[in-house]
C-alpha cells in the first residue's frame, strides 16, 4: 500500500468530498480588462490575505512574496502583458536599449509620470532606484543581482539614464519587470528626507494606488490613484484594504458573507468554495513549487551525497502527493524548474522521477543513510500556503524509505535569515517556488548560484559547477547559445537530482459578487494587478 500517512489520508479523503463542485481557477466574464472608466465607482474592496510576511511596504526591505500588498504603490521600469511578456506600454520606460553585450543599458523615461505628491519623476530617481537596491542590509529578492552586477549609473538628461554594469547581462531589461523581479521604481527626494524608516511607515510611489494607513499585524490600506499617468488602469474601486487572516476557513467564511470580497485560498478549501458558489480566479501557471535540498553545498550535510537526493526524489509518489492535496485542475506534476514553453532551458521531453520505493530504500540502505535526520522545515508564503501540507504528505514516503524526517512548523520571518547564512545545524528541505514566467538566470541566482556569486539560497550541492554554468548563461548575448546553455543548467540539475519539482499551481483566489472581473498577470504569483478588480453591479 502506498504511504500517505494518518495526516495525508484524511486530506485526500476530504478534498475528494469538496470536489463534487467544479472549480475553475481560471478568471471569468468577459468585460473590458480595464476597470471602469470612473475612479472608485466600487467604493472599498476588502482583500483578505493569509500572511503580510516581513510587513513592509517599502520594496528594499520586503521581498516578492510581500508583494501581493504593497506592488500597487509602485511602477516598475518595464511593465508586461497579461501573459507576462515585455510590455513597453504599462511601464514607466518610454524606451530601453543595450550595447557592448549587455553591459551597458540606455533607459529613457516616459514623459508625465508623477509621483504621488505631485512631482514629476526624473532621471535621478531612475538612477537612485538601482542603487538604494544594492545598500548592504537591503533583502528584496532581486538585490543580489544588482549587489553583485551593478557598476555605475550616470544620468544622461532629465529622462535618461545610462547603467553599467560589470558582467555582460544581455537580458537585464527582464530584471526590471514586475514578473521576474522586485525593483520597484522609488523616489529619490522623498526618500532621502524621511530616511528608509519614514518612508517604510509613509510610502510614496507613482502606482496607481497612494498609501492610505497600516495597522500592524492587522490590515493595510491603499487608495485609489486617480491621477495615475496610465488612464486605462486607474482602479475601479476607490479603496483596496488588506486584512490579515492566518485561518484559511476564516478567509472562504469572510467572501461567503461578504465581508471579504478577495480571499487567498488555501488548495485544500478551493472545492469547498467552489461547492458554495464561490467564483475561484487568479494568476494561471502562477507558480512551481519544488523541494530544496537547502546548504546542501555542505559536505557534513546528507543532502551533499547523490544517493541521498535521489532517494528522495524517488521515495515519494508526487502523484499521490499532489492527489492528496489539490483539486482537480489546480496542480500540474512539474519535471523542471522552466516548466512552461515560453521559458528559455524548457525540455519537452523531460520526465517526471519516478517513484520507486524498493531503490530508494536500497540507495539509503548502501550509503549508510538508513536513520538518517532531516528537517522539513513548514512555513508559509504568500501563494504558498499548502507547503506544511504538502510536507506532512511527503514525510510518510520518506520514513519508509529509511530515514528520520522531522516536520518543524517555523514562522517564514524566522527562519528566512538562516536560509541566507551557513549557520543551519542540520540538514533540511525546504518547498520554495519560482514564478512560472521567471527568466532562468533570475532563478539561477535565487535558487542555485552560490552566495559568493550573488546567488540569494545557494540550495545547489556543487556552486562551483553551477556558478561556471549560469555565469557563462548570463553573459550570453545569441540566443541560440543560449538555449543550449539554458537546456544545459535544466538537463545537470534533474541529472543530479538538484531539486524535486513538484507541480505547477494556479493560484485560486475566492472572490465574492462585488467583483465583476479581474485580471492579474499569468505565470507569475505576484503581480495581481489589484486596479484590474472591476467592480460589480
Amino acid at each position: 500500500m502506498k504511504r500517505l500517512g494518518i495526516v495525508a489520508i484524511a486530506f485526500a479523503i476530504f478534498v475528494s468530498a469538496c470536489q463534487s463542485g467544479e472549480s475553475d481557477p481560471s478568471p471569468t466574464g468577459e468585460s473590458d480588462p480595464s476597470p471602469t472608466g470612473e475612479t472608485g465607482t466600487g467604493g472599498t474592496v476588502t482583500i483578505a490575505l493569509g500572511s503580510f510576511l516581513v510587513e513592509n511596504l517599502n520594496p528594499v526591505y520586503a521581498t516578492q512574496t510581500d508583494k501581493p500588498y504593497y506592488s500597487g504603490l509602485y511602477d516598475y521600469l518595464i511593465g508586461v502583458t497579461e501573459d507576462g511578456e515585455l510590455d513597453p506600454e504599462s511601464g514607466v520606460l518610454e524606451e530601453w536599449s543595450s550595447a557592448n553585450e549587455g553591459m551597458v543599458w540606455t533607459l529613457t523615461l516616459r514623459p508625465g509620470v508623477t509621483w504621488h505628491d505631485g512631482t514629476e519623476m526624473t532621471s535621478e530617481d531612475v538612477k537612485f532606484t538601482l542603487e538604494v537596491y544594492t545598500t548592504e542590509d537591503s533583502i528584496c529578492s532581486s538585490c543580489s543581482l544588482l549587489k553583485s552586477s551593478l557598476d555605475r549609473v550616470e544620468v544622461v538628461d532629465e529622462q535618461t539614464v545610462e547603467v553599467h554594469l560589470n558582467t555582460p547581462l544581455p537580458r537585464f531589461d527582464r530584471a526590471l519587470t514586475p514578473i521576474n523581479d522586485d525593483i520597484a521604481v522609488l523616489p529619490k527626494a522623498y526618500y532621502e528626507e524621511v530616511g528608509a524608516e519614514g518612508f517604510s511607515a509613509a510610502p510614496i510611489g507613482s502606482g496607481p494606488f497612494r498609501f492610505g494607513e497600516h495597522d500592524f499585524g492587522e490590515s493595510i490600506t491603499l487608495e485609489a490613484n486617480s491621477d495615475y499617468w496610465n488612464q486605462d488602469r486607474v482602479p475601479g474601486f476607490q479603496t483596496v484594504r488588506f486584512v490579515l487572516v492566518p485561518d484559511a476557513t476564516s478567509r472562504l467564511a469572510l467572501v461567503q458573507t461578504g465581508e471579504a470580497d478577495v480571499a487567498e485560498m488555501d488548495p485544500l478549501l478551493a472545492g469547498d468554495a467552489a461547492e458554495s458558489g464561490i467564483r475561484l480566479m487568479g494568476p494561471q501557471q502562477g507558480q512551481t513549487l519544488y523541494v530544496a535540498f537547502g546548504h546542501s553545498y555542505r559536505e557534513d550535510f546528507n543532502t551533499n551525497q547523490l544517493a541521498m537526493r535521489k532517494a528522495v526524489a524517488l521515495a515519494i509518489d508526487m502523484d499521490a502527493v499532489l492527489a492528496a492535496v489539490y483539486p482537480e485542475g489546480i496542480a500540474e506534476r512539474a519535471s523542471s524548474f522552466t516548466p512552461t514553453p515560453l521559458r528559455e532551458g524548457y525540455i519537452p521531453d523531460l520526465e517526471p522521477y519516478p517513484h520507486d520505493m524498493a531503490e530508494a530504500q536500497r540507495l539509503i540502505r548502501e550509503a549508510g543513510l538508513e536513520g538518517s535526520e532531516i528537517t522539513l522545515y513548514q512555513f508559509t508564503q504568500a501563494g504558498m500556503l499548502e507547503a506544511p501540507t504538502l510536507f506532512e504528505a511527503m514525510a510518510g514516503y520518506l520514513e519508509e524509505a529509511g530515514l528520520a524526517p522531522i516536520l518543524v512548523p517555523i514562522d517564514y520571518p524566522v527562519l528566512r535569515p538562516q536560509l541566507f547564512e551557513d549557520n543551519i545545524d542540520e540538514p533540511y528541505l525546504h518547498i520554495l517556488f519560482a514564478q512560472s514566467g521567471a527568466e532562468i538566470d533570475r532563478l539561477n541566482r535565487t535558487f542555485f548560484m552560490s552566495h559568493e556569486s550573488g546567488g540569494l539560497l545557494a540550495t545547489y550541492h556543487d556552486p562551483e559547477e553551477m556558478d561556471a554554468l549560469a555565469l557563462e548563461l548570463a553573459g550570453t548575448a545569441d540566443l541560440e547559445a543560449r538555449e543550449e546553455l539554458a537546456q544545459e543548467v535544466v538537463r545537470t540539475v534533474y541529472d543530479t537530482y538538484g531539486i524535486l519539482p513538484i507541480a505547477t499551481v494556479n493560484s485560486a483566489w475566492a472572490v465574492g459578487p462585488r467583483v465583476q472581473d479581474w485580471r492579474p498577470t499569468n505565470n507569475t504569483f505576484g503581480d495581481l494587478r489589484w486596479e484590474s478588480l472591476t467592480p460589480g453591479d
